[in-house]
Formats: structure tokens, sequence, C-alpha cells
């Protein structure tokens, strides 16, 4: 994963000095600041999936199915970028 996310940066940011002035230095914070936020969605779904599989391990399956359901709306909203993680 991490490989992923080095990749995608390196797409984004290919020649630091190529940046000639302030705009394009405020898109690749908004950039940056994307990519954190799909990063902590990410790591919401992550662990609501995690539960999932933990109560029907468990034999608890009414549980784990609010946590699918949970999963499902989650997933939904991920932005692209994070479903490609």
């Amino acid at each position: 994963m991490s490989d992923t996310i080095t990749n995608q940066f390196t797409e984004l940011v290919p020649n630091l000095d190529a940046f000639n002035d302030d705009n394009d230095l405020m898109n690749l914070r908004r950039e940056f600041i994307l990519i954190k936020e799909a990063a902590k969605e990410l790591a919401t779904y992550c662990e609501a999936r995690q539960h999932a599989i933990y109560f029907r391990k468990r034999g608890e399956i009414q549980k784990a199915i609010v946590y699918e359901k949970c999963c499902d709306e989650l997933y939904a909203k991920l932005p692209e970028i994070a479903k490609s993680w």
C-alpha cells in the first residue's frame, strides 16, 4: 500500500523545481489535503470492516451485518483515489 501512495505522490509531484508560483504550490497543498482526507476515510472503512469480520468469526451475525452495512455506506462515499489503494 505504501508503494502505491508513493507512486501517486510521484505522479502528483514529478519535479518540485517545476513550481514557479504560489498558485502551483497552493494547488499542490490542496491535493495533499485531499489525499490526507481520503486516507482517513479509508482507515475508517478498514476499521469497520475489521469489526464486521471479527463479529462474523465469533458468530455474532447481527452485529456483523450492522458493521457490513456501515462498510457499504463508507465505501460508497470513499473518493476514487482511496478505492484504488
